[in-house]
């Protein structure tokens, strides 16, 4: 925990804080990173944080619609 960035630790105190599944959902965060290079999952948090959509989900989402490519328009 002390080499992730330090929204890590605030997301896991709010969660961990907040809700009795906390501690699973801030691991269902951490496993992001499977899929998503680290920074990315970072700057996802970052973004979730000041949204206040405090869940593995919504990060999820977050990085999704991040990584989506542009559709072009209809001809």
């Amino acid at each position: 925990m002390r080499q992730l960035p330090t929204i890590y630790n605030l997301m896991r105190e709010k969660l961990c804080g907040a809700r009795a599944d906390g501690y699973r959902e801030f691991t269902a965060i951490l496993l992001l990173q499977r899929e998503f290079p680290a920074q990315a999952v970072a700057a996802a948090l970052q973004e979730a944080w000041v949204r206040g959509c405090l869940q593995a989900s919504s990060v999820h989402q977050i990085l999704l619609n991040q990584t989506a490519s542009v559709k072009p328009e209809p001809i």
